[in-house]
């Protein structure tokens, strides 16, 4: 960015624990400008157009009506007027639309880099049958009410090719090859500005996780005392109900009836399989190689985390 200024661009992706990072880390830091989609910072600055206005122009609007000058030099001129010489800026968004199978990923990414030349790629992967499991879980807690077979198009033992007409919930699992993206921003950024860490880290050792970030993003660290989930999704009760009751409750209901269902979780308890064991080692079967491929390009060992 033009002078000192030096932005962090977080760009998910979904289901990666992107909320507890937003709301327990980047916005305690020192130091630092934070800033997104629907982020709750109370230093926030008036008519910021990172929180709202550039996602939905990048999201919504036709790209051919976008020019990326103007917007870049908007950007430029709002940036220099932020106290703070760092900025971190978090949208799962600009990562793509996962109903979709992150195909906009690439206009995106292209768009991050006309807008932003210089900023530092910050993206968290998951294991893709845990990811397609959280997934499928935050479809059903948004009122849908279909198959997980047919939101992973698996039909006789295989995973289908998308085709036209099909169901905009169904997901493409070949899609999900978290190295084609990666090598991507590696491309438009360069290796050195781009960082790329595994949720199960995360989920493992915490400390590790930040540490990893706070050196790539050269910022005081913080470690928070407390690990309090946040945005935690539906159990297996509360999706189970909610798949058959989806099909009659209107959106007021539902996001009563769901607040009522998690008071439930911890009186009723099934043991149901979202996907089944079977499933998930074809879906993982399917990216061994690309995620070998993965681990060469973002030097953690993937294997310990069943990457592969």
């Amino acid at each position: 960015m033009a002078g000192k200024k030096e932005i962090i661009i977080h760009v998910g992706a979904h289901k990666t624990a992107s909320t507890f990072l937003q709301e327990k880390i980047f916005n305690r830091l020192s130091d630092i400008y934070y800033t997104g989609w629907h982020i709750k910072n109370k230093n926030l600055i008036d008519d910021d157009p990172l929180e709202m206005d550039l996602p939905k122009k990048l999201m919504l609007e036709n790209p051919l009506s976008i020019d990326f000058d103007q917007e870049k030099q908007r950007i430029e001129n709002f940036i220099q007027t932020i106290p703070e010489n760092k900025i971190i800026y978090s949208c799962e968004g600009l990562f793509g639309y996962m109903n979709q199978s992150y195909r906009d990923n690439i206009f995106l990414s292209d768009a991050l880099k006309k807008i932003f030349p210089n900023a530092k790629i910050f993206l968290v992967v998951r294991k893709q049958d845990t990811w397609l499991e959280s997934a499928y879980r935050h479809l059903i807690s948004r009122g849908k009410s279909i198959s997980v077979n047919k939101f992973l198009n698996y039909y006789k033992g295989e995973f289908k090719d998308l085709y036209f007409g099909i169901d905009h919930n169904v997901i493409d699992v070949k899609a999900f090859n978290w190295a084609n993206f990666v090598d991507n921003y590696v491309k438009l950024f360069g290796k050195d500005r781009v960082l790329v860490l595994p949720y199960e880290m995360f989920k493992k050792n915490q400390n590790e996780f930040l540490t990893r970030f706070y050196k790539f993003a050269d910022i005081q660290p913080f470690y928070p005392a407390d690990n309090v989930i946040v945005n935690k999704g539906l159990s297996n009760t509360s999706l189970f109900i909610s798949y058959y009751t989806n099909f009659f409750l209107q959106r007021k209901l539902r996001i009563i009836f769901n607040k009522f269902l998690k008071s439930l979780d911890n009186c009723i308890c099934l043991n149901w399989e979202i996907i089944n064991e079977k499933i998930k080692r074809e879906i993982m079967d399917l990216h061994k190689e690309s995620n070998q491929k993965l681990e060469e390009l973002i030097g953690i060992d993937l294997k310990q985390y069943g990457y592969y």
